[in-house]
C-alpha cells in the first residue's frame, strides 16, 4: 500500500499507551467502532441481580460490557460471588468493580473457559451474565456436562456497519459481532491482515474473508497491538 507509513484501523477503540507504542513503530492508527453496546434499563432484572448478592452463585462474564452492566445494577452491594471469566480485561474488571468476588475459573476463548468452569461448579447456581448476541459454545457445552444454565441479558448490542473509503495494512477485530458488522458493508484487498484477539474472532473473520489471519498471543486490547507489532518485526509480512 502507499504511503511511508503502515496503517492499522482498529474496530475498538485503543489505550493511549497502545496507540503510543504503534505510532513509534511507524504506524499510522485509525479506531473506528462497528458494534455499539448500552446496558438493559430493567428495574426488575435490576432487583433480580440484588437479590442473587446474597445468595452464592457463580457468576459467568464473557465481556467487560457484562461486568460493568451488572457492577451499575448492585450499586452499593458487593458480592462473594464464585466468578468465571473470559479474558485478561474482563478479569482485571471484575477484580475492581467486585472485589468481594472470587474468580475460580478463567479462559482466552469461551470453549476454554467452559471446560474450566464445568470442573468448579460445585452444585452452584450458575448465571451467565449476558449480550441479547452471543454464541452458542458455552451454553451447549454446560448443556451437555447436565450443569443448569440461568441466563440473563443485562447488555444489548446493535451493529453499526459502516462503508471504509480507503484500504489497511492491518485491521484489528476484538468480538464476532464487529466482524458481522465490518463484512455488511466493505470488502478487503487480499494484502490486509486481520488481527483478532481470540479465536472465536478469528474463526468468524474466516468465514467472512480469504484474508490471513492472526491470532492475538493472549487476551487484551494491547496484547493485540503486540502481536501486530512482533508479527510485522519477525519479517513475515
Amino acid at each position: 500500500m502507499s504511503g511511508a507509513a503502515r496503517t492499522i484501523l482498529s474496530t475498538r477503540p485503543l489505550s493511549p499507551a497502545a496507540i503510543s507504542k504503534a505510532r513509534a513503530a511507524g504506524w499510522e492508527v485509525e479506531e473506528q467502532s462497528f458494534i455499539r453496546t448500552e446496558p438493559v434499563q430493567d428495574a426488575a432484572l435490576q432487583a433480580e441481580i440484588r437479590d442473587w448478592a446474597h445468595q452464592p452463585l457463580l457468576a459467568i462474564f464473557t465481556s467487560m460490557n457484562a461486568v460493568q452492566a451488572v457492577a451499575d445494577m448492585l450499586g452499593v452491594l458487593q458480592p462473594a460471588w464464585r466468578v468465571a471469566c473470559l479474558g485478561h480485561t474482563t478479569r482485571l474488571l471484575v477484580n475492581t468493580l467486585l472485589p468481594n468476588a472470587t474468580i475460580v475459573a478463567s479462559g482466552n476463548h469461551a470453549a476454554e473457559l467452559a471446560h474450566n468452569l464445568a470442573e468448579k461448579a460445585e452444585g452452584d447456581k450458575l448465571v451467565f451474565f449476558c449480550s441479547q448476541i452471543r454464541r452458542d459454545t458455552l451454553p451447549e457445552y454446560l448443556a451437555a456436562q447436565g450443569l443448569p444454565l440461568t441466563e440473563r441479558v443485562v447488555y444489548k448490542t446493535t451493529e453499526t456497519p459502516m462503508a471504509l473509503h480507503r484500504s489497511y495494512d492491518a485491521i484489528l477485530f476484538f468480538s464476532p459481532s464487529a466482524v458481522r458488522s465490518f463484512f455488511r458493508l466493505n470488502q478487503l484487498p487480499p494484502e490486509t491482515v486481520l488481527f483478532a484477539t481470540g479465536e472465536t474472532t478469528a474463526a468468524e473473520l474466516r468465514a467472512y474473508s480469504q484474508n490471513q489471519v492472526v491470532v492475538a498471543d493472549g487476551p487484551g486490547k494491547d496484547t493485540l497491538i503486540e502481536t501486530l507489532l512482533s508479527w510485522y518485526a519477525s519479517g513475515i509480512a
